[in-house]
C-alpha cells in the first residue's frame, strides 16, 4: 500500500539544514510558490460528471427534524415559543437558553462530533465543486488502483485522506520543530490538502458500509443508464479529514468521513491513458520544468492550487483545529508501524513527494 518513511528521512524532517534562519525561510517561501498547469482541455459538463454535482457529498450523520421539540422540557414550536438551533452543530433545537444550558453536559460530546462532521462536509463539497480538482482526483485514483479498464460490474472502494495544513509554510515548519525562531502560533489559518488515496479491500468494510458501497453506486449507474451509458464504472469513495491518526482507529471514525458514489469520468480516464505532463513554475523565481503525470503530480496540482489561492476564492480555508496540528506534529516523529495510522503515513509520504516540503526535509533535489 505505502512504504513507511525511513528513520533517516524522519530525523532530517525535524532538523533544519545548517543555514541562516532568514535564508532558510526564504527557500521555504520560494518553494511554496510552485504553480502547476496542465495542457489537457478539461471541459465542465463532460459526459456525466453531473452525477457528482447533483449530490457532491453525503454526510453519514443526518439530523432530521420534522417537528421541532425541545427535548429538555418537551415544548413544541409555536407562535409563543421560537426555537433556535445550537450554533455549533446546527443539529439540536432548544426553546430557551436555560434549556440549552441544562442539556449541555449530555449534548457536549455529540455537539463536538457533529461540528467536526459539518466542517468536513463543507470542505469535501467545495473540493468536488471544482471540476479540475474532481477530474485530477479521479486521475490519481485511476493511476493508483490501475483502473484504466475499470469494470462497471465491480465494486471499487477507495479512501481519500484529507488534512488541514497552515497556509503559511513557516507555520508548518514551526509545528514540526524544524523552525525555532518563534513558537508556533495558537491560532493559525489552515487550508485543505489531499494527503493521499488508497484502495480499501471490500472485505475490510463493515456490514453497513458494504451495503452502502453496493447501493450508493447503483443509484449513479442507474442515472448513467438513463443517459445511454450502461457500462459506466462507479467507485464508492470515503473522504476522511484528519482522524485515523492511530492504527486502532481504523477502519472507521466515520464522524470525520463523507461517503459518495463517484462516477469515473471518461475525461479522467482519457487523461490517465494519454499521461500528458504538467508544466510547473516557481512563481517567486520564474524557474519552470515539466512534471510527468502520476498520482503524486495529480495530488500536488490540487494542493499547490489551493495553496496559491490567497483570497480563498475556492473556499477551502479555515481555522486550524488542535487535531490538525497534532497530525503534523505526529508526522515529525519516528515511524511507529504498530501505532501510526494512515493519516500520519500519508502526511510523511506527501512531504517526501511535494516540492514545498523538500527544503524542510533538507533535500537537495528541491526545485527553485
Amino acid at each position: 500500500m505505502l512504504s513507511i518513511i525511513d528513520k533517516m528521512s524522519v530525523t532530517r524532517a525535524r532538523r533544519r539544514p545548517a543555514l541562516p534562519v532568514d535564508k532558510y525561510k526564504h527557500i521555504l517561501e520560494n518553494a511554496a510558490t510552485l504553480k502547476m498547469m496542465h495542457s489537457s482541455q478539461i471541459v465542465p459538463g463532460s459526459l456525466i460528471n453531473s452525477a457528482t454535482d447533483r449530490e457532491s457529498a453525503r454526510d453519514i450523520i443526518q439530523v432530521v427534524n420534522t417537528d421541532n421539540v425541545c427535548l429538555v422540557c418537551f415544548k413544541t414550536d409555536s407562535k409563543e415559543v421560537h426555537f433556535k438551533l445550537c450554533s455549533r452543530c446546527l443539529a439540536k433545537y432548544y426553546c430557551s437558553k436555560e434549556c440549552q444550558t441544562r442539556d449541555w453536559p449530555a449534548h457536549k460530546e455529540l455537539c463536538g462530533r457533529l461540528e467536526k462532521a459539518k466542517r468536513h462536509q463543507r470542505f469535501v463539497n467545495k473540493l468536488l465543486d471544482n471540476h479540475d480538482f474532481r477530474v485530477f482526483l479521479q486521475v490519481a485514483i485511476i493511476l493508483s488502483l490501475d483502473l484504466l479498464k475499470a469494470s462497471w460490474k465491480k465494486h471499487y472502494t477507495i479512501t481519500v485522506q484529507l488534512g488541514i495544513e497552515p497556509v503559511d509554510i513557516l507555520d508548518f515548519a514551526r509545528l514540526r520543530g524544524a523552525l525555532t525562531d518563534s513558537p508556533a502560533a495558537k491560532k493559525m489559518k489552515g487550508m485543505l490538502q489531499v494527503l493521499g488515496v488508497v484502495g480499501i479491500p471490500f472485505e475490510m468494510l463493515s456490514e453497513k458500509e458494504r451495503k452502502l458501497a453496493i447501493e450508493m453506486p447503483e443509484v449513479e449507474k442507474a442515472h448513467a443508464r438513463s443517459l445511454g451509458m450502461p457500462r459506466t464504472p462507479v467507485a464508492f469513495v470515503t473522504f476522511i479529514l484528519g482522524g485515523m491518526a492511530h492504527v486502532q482507529e481504523y477502519p472507521l471514525n466515520r464522524v470525520n468521513s463523507v461517503q459518495i458514489p463517484m462516477v469515473l469520468d471518461p475525461m479522467a480516464v482519457l487523461i490517465a491513458h494519454r499521461a500528458p505532463a504538467f508544466e510547473t513554475t516557481i512563481l517567486a523565481t520564474g524557474s519552470s520544468r515539466s512534471e510527468a503525470l502520476s498520482v503524486k503530480s495529480c495530488l500536488e496540482y490540487i494542493n499547490t492550487t489551493i495553496r496559491l489561492d490567497k483570497d480563498n476564492k475556492l473556499l477551502l480555508r479555515g481555522d486550524m483545529k488542535a487535531q490538525d496540528k497534532e497530525l503534523i506534529r505526529d508526522s515529525a516523529g519516528p515511524p511507529r508501524p504498530d501505532k501510526d495510522g494512515i493519516a500520519v503515513v500519508f502526511m510523511r509520504s506527501k512531504m517526501e513527494n511535494e516540492n514545498a516540503y523538500k527544503a524542510l526535509l533538507g533535500r537537495t533535489d528541491i526545485f527553485l
